[in-house]
């Protein structure tokens, strides 16, 4: 049976995180002279990794629904899910199944737009670098506040592959 308690609570969950995950990263972000060059660059990859985090977490916690409502492990739920019987069909199948559709084509474009807003950032950094001497303090910050932007991609897959091992 579909519950629209769950469903709201897999929605509201991510939009929380993202949004004040989102607020607080871009406060930082645009303190930061370098990876502020362009605002325009910056506010667009907020914007598809918020949009990559709501997708990537309506599907986290509703598998993580899905776990506790069929009491089971996560290689069984998604066995469970991709199985579709209509006697385990409820809010978690709903979403893991049906909204899928549209969740991953999102994922997979905010990805590729926050990644094309990364490598924009770099390239504008990249040519501020000094020709002849040592780059200063500042590029090495930069390079530190760089990789935790990429990385920051990397961790909802991540934590939904463990999900599986649950």
């Amino acid at each position: 049976m579909i519950n629209i308690f769950h469903i709201v609570l897999c929605i509201s969950i991510p939009l929380c995180f993202t949004a004040f995950f989102t607020i607080y990263s871009y406060r930082k972000l645009s303190q930061n002279p370098l990876i502020n060059l362009s605002k325009f660059a910056l506010v667009t990859f907020e914007l598809s990794r918020a949009f990559y985090f709501v997708a990537f977490g309506i599907l986290i916690v509703a598998f993580i629904l899905g776990i506790i409502l069929y009491d089971v492990g996560g290689e069984q739920t998604r066995r469970i899910v991709a199985s579709s019987r209509s006697e385990n069909y409820n809010s978690a199948s709903l979403i893991l199944s049906d909204w899928s559709n549209v969740l991953l084509p999102i994922i997979f474009v905010s990805i590729f737009v926050a990644l094309f807003s990364l490598g924009y950032i770099g390239k504008l950094v990249l040519n501020t670098f000094p020709t002849d001497g040592k780059p200063g303090k500042e590029f090495s910050g930069f390079r530190f506040t760089f990789f935790l932007m990429t990385i920051s991609l990397m961790i909802p897959p991540l934590l939904f592959a463990s999900l599986l091992l649950i």
